[in-house]
């Protein structure tokens, strides 16, 4: 049995920066995740770092923390962060009252902004519909929120921490009314650890797991959708001016473009189906965006759930706020040695994991401040943000055979720098969340029986069935494809089919 001074449960990017606060201030944690960093609402997004502009109207302090935050982590995570800048636009049907209301809201939260000629705005970005009336400039950014999530956890790691993924809590160990550890299960068997303080930061999966404690977090789940496309239809992110709604925004993410979001309450974050309906959705608004849009390839699909505090009422997904929260189950339920973090969006999470830090350091009787707001998280001179395509001059000195995937330019340097990450797991998919093997256009067809290769080379599929390990790939990897099976996509996802099929005998049940 372990002890600790704090377990984070939860690997996403909300529980990754509550632990790396911790250990900065020499808390000593425990992190423990059910699946890999980043599986559940951190992966599943849309890669935007909020410039505040889509909440200046409806909800002004998210719209001031995001503003505020989006700096931070620009300064402290500059590899992750690729600074597109944004733009607002103005289509003829929008209300031409939002677009002032917008600038107000703006103005009170310190949001940069500046207004643009629907000429100037063209001339950035030449893919947009012609139609636009108006055009704001505003500074949102893409970001990488698998990097993100992992740099988070190394810098924890660094600082003492302990970082255990595909490790699934079972229950909590109580002492009385109190909370004194939880129980968790891996592939070794089940562990106990304790701590006089058990942090709650697993969003979606935040509900059930307070139920085991006897505390109820009220939490509304909100399905959104996206669509990944074969292009890079515009260089900034593309927001749509009018009031939060389905599919009003583009983001630029490496060679490709994301369009999302839809709105939809469910009842669990598991077993997530993409609708029809919301494709149709999603197609036709990225198409009044930006007419190519109609005639692109779309490559897959995803959804992911927003956790949204929401204590009671039956408002909209749209409606509830995106602010966060920080609930001491001590004060708010009895319950001591328990708090949860709910709420928020991947732009806030540093602060989010500060406050949440706070807390449980007042809950310690420590009084150490926190550090994360000026402390980048690689060591020494933070690295700049460098798209993946810039490497291609590369490639006539690269050996052949060393690109394991041509389609995000992934060496075996790369893979094998992570391999002591996997925790012995021969697992493609915590290659892929690592390095980005299988995110491209082929969607791993053409790379996960070279990445499966590597893992043999390691020897860390000793005792494995390769067959097993490739074949749970290709179905996660299906998962997002299936939605969009049309076109050239159905065509190429024939042919993947037919090489693991004939060529591995993966239908047959034969081992690659």
């Amino acid at each position: 049995m372990d002890r600790f001074d704090a377990i984070v449960i939860g690997g996403g990017i909300t529980g990754c920066g509550v632990a790396r606060d911790l250990a900065l201030r020499g808390v000593g944690v425990l992190l423990l995740e059910q699946h890999d960093l980043a599986h559940g609402a951190t992966g599943r997004c849309h890669g935007l770092l909020h410039s505040g502009v889509r909440y200046a109207v409806k909800d002004p302090i998210a719209a001031q923390e995001c503003i505020s935050e989006n700096r931070i982590v620009r300064r402290i995570a500059p590899h992750c962060v690729e600074l597109t800048g944004g733009l607002v636009i103005e289509l003829p049907g929008d209300d031409p009252a939002y677009y002032h209301q917008l600038r107000r809201g703006c103005d009170e939260a310190g949001i940069e902004h500046r207004a643009l000629s629907p000429a100037d705005a063209l001339e950035l970005e030449p893919n947009l519909n012609p139609r636009l009336t108006r055009a704001l400039s505003v500074p949102d950014a893409s970001v990488d929120p698998f990097l993100l999530s992992q740099e988070n956890a190394r810098a924890a790691e660094r600082h003492g921490a302990i970082i255990r993924t595909h490790s699934a809590v079972i229950d909590f160990i109580r002492d009385g009314a109190a909370v004194t550890g939880v129980r968790f299960a891996d592939d070794e068997g089940e562990h106990e650890a304790r701590a006089p303080v058990t942090v709650l930061a697993a969003g979606g999966w935040g509900m059930p797991l307070a139920a085991k404690a006897g505390v109820r977090v009220g939490l509304s789940l909100s399905k959104g959708s996206l669509v990944i496309m074969n292009r890079r239809f515009c260089d900034r992110v593309i927001n749509r001016c009018r009031l939060p709604a389905d599919a009003d925004l583009v983001i630029p993410n490496g060679p490709t473009s994301i369009i999302g979001t839809t709105s939809i309450t469910v009842a669990s974050p598991d077993g997530l189906v993409i609708e029809p309906r919301e494709l149709a959705v999603l197609l036709a608004e990225g198409a009044a965006l930006a007419p190519g849009f109609a005639t692109a390839r779309a490559l897959r699909s995803y959804a992911g759930v927003r956790p949204l505090f929401q204590e009671s009422g039956d408002a909209d997904g749209r409606g509830i706020t995106r602010g966060f929260f920080v609930l001491n189950h001590a004060t708010r339920d009895g319950v001591p040695g328990l708090v949860s973090i709910v709420g928020g969006k991947l732009t806030t999470y540093r602060l989010m994991a500060e406050k949440t830090a706070d807390q449980v350091c007042e809950l310690l009787g420590r009084r150490v401040a926190g550090r994360t707001s000026d402390t980048p998280l690689r060591e020494g001179e933070p690295a700049p943000f460098y798209h993946r395509y810039e490497r291609l001059a590369r490639l006539a000195t690269t050996k052949p055979g060393e690109m394991v995937c041509e389609c995000e330019m992934v060496p075996r340097e790369a893979i094998r720098a992570i391999l002591s990450e996997l925790h012995g797991r021969p697992d493609l998919a915590d290659v892929q969340h690592r390095t980005r093997l299988g995110m491209g256009p082929c969607q791993g067809g053409l790379c996960s029986y070279r990445g499966l290769a590597l893992l043999h080379d390691e020897g860390l599929l000793a005792g494995g069935s390769p067959a097993a390990v490739i074949t749970r790939f290709l179905d996660q990897r299906f998962g997002g494809i299936a939605p969009v099976l049309w076109g050239d996509q159905l065509r190429e996802e024939a042919l993947n089919y037919a090489f693991y099929a004939t060529l591995f005998g993966l239908d047959r049940g034969g081992d690659a």
